[in-house]
């Protein structure tokens, strides 16, 4: 299993907006056959930035996820609130 952390960094002033589209979202990702968990963190300290993390049986699993419709409309819905392209980095647990 692999963890997926991705960190994006909204325009300010767009959060509630942000969070709005992406409740549905993110259930339709937890309903994907190879994701084990996926949940949206803010910063406590900044509002604009906000990390999403995946959980996915393995890093092919994960592909086949940015290839899906879910993810490309994600993508499409959160571009314009972004002021950068996302950093993701891709983990595997040791301990």
């Amino acid at each position: 299993m692999i963890t997926v952390i991705s960190e994006l960094s909204l325009k300010p002033g767009k959060l509630s907006v942000f969070i709005e589209g992406w409740a549905e979202i993110v259930e339709e990702y937890r309903k994907e056959p190879a994701c084990h968990a996926y949940n949206v963190f803010v910063d406590k300290n900044n509002e604009n930035v906000c990390f999403m993390i995946g959980k996915w049986d393995d890093e092919q699993a994960y592909q086949n996820h940015l290839e899906s419709p879910a993810y490309k409309r994600a993508y499409t819905y959160s571009i314009g609130w972004l002021t950068r392209e996302p950093e993701t980095v891709i983990c595997r647990k040791v301990i």
